[in-house]
């Protein structure tokens, strides 16, 4: 779904958010003195489970974000954490085999 200048100003920080595909939530909300552009810091599950800051995102009408649901975000969580969960037993089962020589 894209924004529409109606909902540009709708979002706050603790909202949680669905950004293209990936789900967060508001850290802050800055809006530039000049021309009244908005961007939001958003906190994406997808970077806690890299290790990597929030991420900024200007709004304009092209952006691909909606509202998202507690439910949605901790769905995507169990998802990333599942798949971690089976690329480390992955990786670990290849070492099995050197173990044993």
């Amino acid at each position: 779904m894209n924004t529409t200048e109606s909902t540009l100003s709708d979002y706050h920080p603790g909202d949680v958010v669905c950004v293209y595909r990936w789900h967060g939530i508001v850290q802050n909300v800055y809006v530039s003195p000049i021309n009244g552009t908005r961007v939001l810091e958003i906190a994406f599950i997808k970077n806690i489970f890299k290790a990597q800051p929030p991420e900024l995102h200007k709004l304009t009408p092209e952006t691909l974000i909606e509202r998202a649901t507690l439910d949605d975000l901790k769905a995507e969580a169990k998802a990333l954490e599942t798949g971690q969960q089976e690329r480390l037993t992955a990786v670990l089962s290849q070492l099995e085999p050197l173990a044993a020589d």
